[in-house]
């Protein structure tokens, strides 16, 4: 079941909105809602993950509501009924209920829209609204969700062109429909209402986030690019913008650029900076194992004694003076806000509520921001601390205790918690198994694999241990399960993989088929892809030479097409560009002698015919792979060689450009497009070197 995303980072993006509004004024009244035991008691059930409990507890609820419930209350709890709906599968009863807190919600936020505190009791507000009152994006986002996983799409297009022909030029409705369709695997329908979001309002990164993972949907890269960087001029700290940005450069595998963007990403309200899962399998790909290891430590709870790191508890908080205190009913006395709870992280756990002000931490001072990352620091991870907190004006003591704190993924809801912990040990088993600790790397590989929720690191370490047990079957059975949507450098890595696992059972055919999966420029930086690929060349090299011998051979006995299969079939396992251009110009020697142009298989013709459809749909990264696929089958292609250049120029991808191109020259006998070519390559080297001279 996919689970309902909950935001962690809203606080923040409102508060980055409040700071530039007008200031406003405010209706006196608490934020807080009185304490409820019955309600409280189907709150303990839902956290429980008892869905069923709670709804049976909370439905006697909000039929006869307790008197005096204010409307803010009486939504948050139909919401919070959709929500324990949908956790337990019943789709139907969760659109009813998010429904009915729509309405409820929006008349809500259009009361607090009209109102005018001043600009921090107008933050501090908007900052509580965020964490604790139900918003319409919440009610709107259980429906939709719940119809996406009932497969009824139409119903979501339904549900927000209701709600836009009700606010037409409400941009957050249409970021939130990009978003729809975006999850319903639709990109091209969420490339519209992403734009129309921009259209309305270009000065919020939410919009132009939306329109940025649209264009990555589409595999328009640099488009999204644009958009994300947009987003980010207008708010570095965007952490959703850097981490849509590094998935891109990982999807390119930009492995240094991508590690940069994850690594700006990363936030902790405590001042913790979280460990990011996809910095660490960046780390991986660059051969930094050591910082591999000591990331997911951190991650795992290893490594550093529990007392000595710094504690986390799971809240955000909002510096506020006594003023704004006063202001929204909250005591005489300032301090920092809690606006933001993690779901069952340690503050809740402790009792913790949204609107309380906290005052010390282990019994000294904690009144800021500052002051509590400070304190926990000092505190460390493990031990109960006395927490002590200003609700509504009177004082409150708690005992919490300060844990680890979540990925970075976990805290976006990326991943979950379960498939975090098999990621963390997944790049440790790379990590050992790079080391040459074949034994550990085995060890945590299985215990990666066994988890819940595994995702595609656990299964391509599982996968590597296997082969490298002599267990090439197995290793396949595994490797077989990666989806196609997985990170690329280990869906790669799988494919050079899987063409050793053949390769090692005897099977050319197969092997030569999963590495021409793998066809693509692989860099020594990239050290572990780099060290399994001249694993795998090695061990075939002595087929290549056979057939090599093969074409020499089938020459002399003037078999020319056939003397040039075999040369093609070799050149897909050369070991560097060197040995590449030698058999590149074999090949164009025996196209020369042959009176016809060579027939390309038809495989690569229908690779070419798919590239050129893709071409003019603007898909620029997807028919390079199909062009590189149709010159790995035909090497001695001039049209192929030509096209892929101009696609890699479209892509900025100067450097790659220029050696298909240099290749095309070398092959052409055409001697205008070969000066055309020629100042082609002139003008791309001085882009490359432009490109090297601008800041990333």
């Amino acid at each position: 079941m996919k689970p309902l995303k909950l935001v962690l980072w809203t606080a923040a993006v409102l508060l980055l909105l409040a700071s530039t509004g007008q200031a406003q004024r405010i209706v006196s009244k608490p934020l807080v809602q009185a304490p409820d035991p019955l309600w409280d008691s189907g709150k303990e059930q839902f956290d429980k993950g008892e869905f069923a409990k709670a709804i049976e507890i909370w439905t006697r609820q909000v039929e006869s509501p307790p008197p005096g419930l204010s409307r803010e209350a009486t939504a948050q709890r139909l919401f919070m009924m959709s929500v324990a709906c949908f956790r337990s599968g019943q789709y139907e009863k969760a659109t009813e209920w998010g429904k009915k807190a729509l309405p409820l919600a929006e008349a809500a936020e259009k009361e607090l829209a009209g109102q005018r505190p001043t600009s921090q009791i107008m933050a501090a507000r908007l900052a509580l609204a965020g964490g604790g009152a139900v918003k319409r994006t919440d009610c709107l986002q259980v429906v939709w969700r719940s119809y996406l996983m009932l497969n009824q799409y139409p119903r979501v297009a339904g549900l927000f062109k209701e709600a836009i022909d009700r606010n037409p030029n409400d941009d957050l409705l249409f970021r939130l429909l990009s978003q729809a369709a975006m999850e319903a695997k639709r990109p091209e329908e969420a490339l519209a209402p992403a734009k129309r979001a921009v259209e309305l309002n270009a000065a919020n990164p939410g919009n132009q986030l939306a329109l940025g993972r649209a264009h990555y949907g589409r595999r328009d890269y640099d488009a999204a690019v644009q958009a994300l960087q947009a987003a980010l001029a207008a708010h570095p700290a965007f952490t959703p913008a850097q981490m849509a940005l590094g998935q891109i450069h990982l999807a390119r595998l930009e492995f240094a650029k991508a590690a940069e963007a994850f690594g700006k990403a990363a936030y902790s309200p405590s001042g913790n900076p979280p460990e990011s899962l996809f910095v660490n399998a960046c780390r991986y790909y660059l051969g930094r194992y050591d910082d591999v290891l000591a990331g997911t430590d951190r991650l795992m709870g290893l490594g550093q004694e529990a007392a000595k790191r710094p504690g986390w508890l799971g809240m955000g908080s909002l510096d506020i003076d006594a003023t704004t205190a006063r202001a929204l009913q909250l005591g005489e006395t300032g301090g920092a806000l809690v606006t933001l709870l993690a779901p069952q992280g340690p503050a809740e756990r402790a009792g913790i509520r949204r609107g309380d002000i906290i005052a010390t931490l282990g019994g000294s001072p904690a009144r800021s921001q500052k002051e509590i990352g400070e304190r926990l620091k000092a505190l460390g991870q493990g031990s109960p601390v006395k927490v002590g907190v200003i609700r509504q004006g009177k004082p409150v003591e708690l005992e919490a205790v300060p844990g680890i704190p979540p990925a970075l993924e976990e805290m976006m809801t990326l991943v979950p918690p379960e498939a975090a912990k098999a990621t963390a040990l997944a790049l440790r088993s790379l990590a050992a198994r790079a080391r040459g600790e074949a034994e550990e790397a085995e060890k945590l590989a299985t215990a990666a694999l066994t988890a819940k929720n595994t995702l595609d690191l656990a299964i391509l370490a599982a996968g590597l241990s296997r082969l490298d047990r002599g267990s090439p079957q197995a290793a396949r059975t595994v490797l077989e399960t990666l989806a196609p949507e997985s990170l690329p450098g280990a869906l790669l890595h799988a494919r050079i993989a899987q063409a050793s696992a053949w390769l090692k059972e005897g099977n050319l055919d197969k092997a030569y088929a999963a590495y021409l999966l793998a066809d693509r420029p692989i860099h020594p930086e990239w050290k572990p892809l780099w060290g399994d690929r001249q694993a795998f060349l090695q061990a075939i090299r002595p087929r290549v030479m056979e057939r090599i011998r093969s074409a020499v051979e089938l020459e002399k006995k003037g078999r020319l097409q056939e003397a040039l299969d075999a040369i093609a079939w070799a050149s897909l396992f050369t070991a560097d560009e060197q040995e590449a251009g030698q058999m590149r110009n074999a090949m164009f020697a025996l196209v020369r002698k042959m009176k016809a142009p060579p027939a390309a298989p038809e495989e690569s013709r229908r690779h070419f015919v798919k590239g050129k459809l893709l071409l003019k749909d603007g898909g620029l990264e997807e028919a390079l792979g199909e062009f590189r696929l149709a010159l790995a089958l035909a090497p001695y292609s001039e049209e192929l060689y030509y096209n892929s250049a101009l696609i890699c120029e479209k892509l900025k991808a100067y450097g790659e450009a220029i050696r298909y191109m240099t290749v095309f020259v070398q092959s052409s006998t055409d001697e205008q497009a070969t000066r055309t070519a020629k100042d082609k390559i002139i003008e791309w080297g001085i882009l490359l070197e432009k490109t090297a001279k601008e800041p990333s």
